[in-house]
């Protein structure tokens, strides 16, 4: 009996433990259903794959971002938690001209610069803020971002973003009051050697003024309507595409020769390639990549080639 009341004691005392209790910030309540949370969530998360997309074809290397967290906290918090070297972009709300802020640590811009410049994207230590120029390359970065942004959230409320300017951190601490509540969006950015984050600051009030917009099916919905593509604007594309001139290639013949006789090569020799049975197998490149076998024929007094079977 008494083994009994030691055992429930313990357990009393592991369930009881500090670790398994949070604080409860009265002053920020959380208001969000499940269903204000997964929209959030999934409207954070295109956001990461357009972002992606992006940031891959305009560095020319692969760059993943992944959405992380969203946290409300005062505007005092983030303040502190913000480095004197790192970059702060600004954009402004078309509809309540309240301030955006997208957080960019000197890991994540001096790798950004690094590969822009000609780098493998590098991170670059530096104690110093971002040049006139280093800001010059980034502002084309946050503007896109910004963009972006207002793309996916515009699928609900009405979300415009406008860029502002770049500010240190002494410069945003009057945007906001001290007390005022915040949303911090936290993202992860992998690409080279960089694995880091950046951050979209923003009052929480934008999104707690439009909890009923915000749910799972309204933005699904949006996003399907979205994808359907204007049978005219696809046309235009198409005819666009056409006019594009690609290489064509017919390949009759190969030889391997050594290194030694490429460097002989001289004006007037004459290369013997392998041995074509017929002019029935020709191998058609686009490209480069081989497409089609065809034949080979007159047509009109001119070279043709009669295409007789995908590659």
């Amino acid at each position: 009996m008494r083994q009994a009341k030691t055992s429930i004691s313990n357990q009393i005392d592991r369930n009881s433990s500090p670790k398994r209790i949070k604080k409860y910030d009265f002053k920020q309540t959380n208001t969000f259903s499940n269903h204000n949370l997964k929209a959030i969530r999934k409207i954070n998360i295109d956001f990461a794959l357009l972002a992606s997309s992006f940031l891959s074809s305009y560095l020319k290397t692969e760059v993943k971002i992944d959405f992380r967290s969203i946290d409300q906290l005062s505007y005092h918090d983030f303040i502190q938690s913000v480095s004197e070297q790192t970059n702060l972009a600004l954009a402004e709300l078309s509809s309540s001209k309240e301030n955006f802020i997208l957080e960019i640590n000197s890991s994540v811009s001096s790798a950004i610069i690094d590969k822009l410049f000609g780098g493998d994207g590098k991170i670059v230590k530096l104690n110093r803020g971002s040049t006139k120029l280093e800001l010059i390359v980034l502002e084309e970065i946050a503007q896109e971002f910004f963009k972006l942004i207002s793309q996916v959230w515009s699928r609900l409320l009405n979300f415009k973003l406008f860029f502002s300017n770049f500010k240190s951190s002494p410069e945003v601490l009057k945007l906001f009051k001290a007390d005022q509540s915040m949303f911090l969006a936290k993202f992860k950015i992998t690409f080279g050697e960089l694995e880091s984050f950046f951050n979209f600051c923003f009052p929480s009030k934008i999104i707690t003024t439009n909890l009923y917009e915000l749910n799972l099916y309204k933005y699904d919905l949006a996003s399907k309507k979205e994808k359907k593509i204007d049978p005219e604007f696809l046309k235009e594309i198409l005819n666009k595409l056409k006019g594009i001139e690609i290489p064509l290639v017919a390949e009759i013949g190969q030889i391997d020769l050594k290194t030694r006789e490429l460097l002989d090569l001289k004006v007037g020799d004459v290369i013997k390639l392998n041995e074509q049975k017929c002019l029935d197998n020709i191998l058609i490149k686009i490209e480069g990549i081989p497409k089609y076998k065809a034949q080979a024929g007159i047509s009109s007094k001119n070279l043709a080639f009669k295409v007789l079977e995908n590659y």
